[in-house]
C-alpha cells in the first residue's frame, strides 16, 4: 500500500513503482484533491504503470453531468459519491478488479446504482434458489 498526501506525490510514487518492480494495479483517488483535474490524474497514473491491468476507483463529493463519459475516457473503473461505506467500497473494488482481470474493456462504469443492482440480483437469485428447493 502506497499513500500520497497530494497529487504531486501520487505522480512521483506512480513514476517510481514500475521501475521498482511493483507497479500499481489498484489506484484509489479522492476527487477533491486541490489543484488537479482528477480525470487527467487518473489517465496519467494509469499510463505510468505500463503493461498489465490497472484499476482506478474515484471517490467524489458530487458527480456532475458528463462525468461518466470523462471516466470512460480516463480509464476509471468505478466512480462513487461520498459518503461511501466500507461494504460499498469493498463491493466496488472487488467488482472493478474482477472486471479488470477478465480484460473486459467494454465494461460499464461502476457506480452506487450498479452495486445496488448487483446486490438485488443476488438477493433475487437466492430467493429463487430457496423456492426451487
Amino acid at each position: 500500500v502506497t499513500e500520497a498526501p497530494d497529487w504531486r506525490q501520487a505522480l512521483r510514487e506512480a513514476t517510481l513503482a514500475p521501475g521498482d518492480g511493483r507497479p500499481f494495479r489498484l489506484i484509489l483517488i479522492d476527487a477533491q484533491l486541490p489543484g488537479v483535474d482528477v480525470f487527467e490524474l487518473a489517465r496519467q497514473l494509469r499510463e505510468l504503470q505500463g503493461e498489465g491491468p490497472v484499476t482506478v476507483v474515484v471517490l467524489t463529493a458530487a458527480g456532475v453531468r458528463g462525468d461518466a463519459a470523462r471516466c470512460r475516457a480516463s480509464g476509471i473503473a468505478a466512480y462513487l459519491t461520498k459518503p461511501v461505506g466500507a461494504r460499498e467500497l469493498l463491493e466496488a473494488l472487488l467488482l472493478a478488479l474482477e472486471e479488470s482481470a477478465a480484460g473486459d474493456r467494454e465494461r460499464l462504469l461502476i457506480t452506487r446504482h450498479r452495486i445496488r443492482e448487483r446486490e438485488l440480483s443476488r438477493e433475487r437469485g437466492a430467493r429463487e434458489e430457496r423456492k426451487a428447493a
